[in-house]
């Protein structure tokens, strides 16, 4: 049985729901990939960076943090973040620290030092991908490891996988997508009768809006995911600030209200083309027609249409995820991983 140790680098909810499945997963890894999967580090906020000297597996870590809310078995490691991911005996980091959408670090940093040490990266943040992704691409092809990121768009939605695996000969031209969850609640709460600050309440306390949704209010959110798109399917290397942004701060209740009288809504679309031989990306908030495909995505829902040229228009729509499926992505890249080591009978 082959031992893959595991470093996570955050543990907020999205850690914690692919612990859960990591856990759940134990036996099924066991048979189908020969592989025990220990973890040997996690850094935190709150309880700063802690090792694992002998390994412990989801499960045990799962349910004494679940009881305890404490680490099982665990010694602090005093060095920097950076050294911490390249000294941890590790051969997979999981980088699930929060997005920095002005330089992406220090998850870009993380996951450089995790390539440069001899691990694979699996990323959740979309900050190595909107900040020198082609550089840290070439860094994981000249080290001989992966670097993944299926979860930093649509959870666990195959998009990238999809266009990667699926698609083999295919160039992606564009994309059109709706892909913010908090404004799309707020959007159809103030059409339903609600005040904006009345909706972004609720949106809070339902957990889709963070307590500063500055964010997802000024389109950051999907400016992000807008670059990251483009920068993996269209080679365009550009960051959030470069991207035309909406938001829907200065929306007024009653004009939302008085366009879905109409059979109009609104919704914040992100969407990229190739124009004068280069990529252009954008977030607009637009009106769309309320049985067009555009308005039927509602809640935490997201809908993606990719434009190619040979199979022209592809589009996932992800009906009402929870952190499962953030947790889902993490799992699915590393099963990836596996599969491919398996089917290159490599070692790690």
């Amino acid at each position: 049985m082959k031992e893959l140790k595991c470093l996570f680098l955050g543990f907020g909810n999205a850690a914690r729901a692919f612990l859960r499945i990591l856990a759940d997963s134990e036996s099924d890894l066991a048979c189908t990939y020969g592989v025990r999967i220990t973890i040997t580090g996690i850094a935190t906020r709150r309880r700063g960076r802690r090792l694992f000297p002998a390994g412990v597996t989801p499960r045990a870590l799962h349910e004494h943090f679940a009881a305890t809310g404490e680490f099982l078995d665990s010694v602090p490691f005093h060095g920097d973040a950076t050294e911490f991911v390249s000294r941890c005996p590790a051969d997979v980091v999981f980088e699930m620290t929060p997005l920095n959408v002005t330089s992406g670090e220090p998850a870009v940093s993380h996951v450089r030092a995790a390539l440069a040490s001899g691990k694979h990266a699996i990323s959740a943040n979309k900050g190595p991908l909107i900040f020198g992704f082609r550089r840290t691409r070439e860094l994981a092809m000249e080290a001989g490891r992966r670097f993944l990121y299926e979860t930093t768009v649509m959870d666990g939605a195959p998009v990238f996988n999809l266009v990667e695996r699926c698609l083999p000969g295919c160039k992606v031209l564009g994309f059109t997508g709706v892909l913010n969850s908090t404004t799309n609640y707020i959007l159809d709460c103030m059409a339903q009768g609600a005040e904006f600050d009345q909706a972004l309440r609720t949106a809070q306390e339902c957990g889709f809006a963070e307590a500063d949704a500055s964010l997802d209010l000024e389109g950051w959110d999907s400016a992000c995911k807008t670059a990251a798109l483009m920068n993996v399917w269209m080679n365009a290397e550009v960051s959030p600030a470069e991207i035309r942004r909406d938001g829907i701060s200065g929306i007024d209740a009653r004009t939302v209200r008085e366009l879905r009288s109409k059979g109009i809504s609104l919704r914040l679309v992100c969407r990229a083309s190739v124009q004068d031989g280069r990529p252009v990306g954008e977030v607009v908030l637009l009106e769309v027609p309320e049985y067009s495909e555009w308005a039927s995505v509602k809640g935490t829902s997201s809908l993606l249409t990719i434009r190619t040229d040979l199979m022209g228009d592809i589009t996932v729509t992800e009906h009402d995820p929870t952190i499962q499926q953030t947790g889902y992505g993490l799992y699915s890249d590393l099963l990836r991983l596996l599969r491919e080591e398996a089917e290159n009978g490599t070692g790690r």
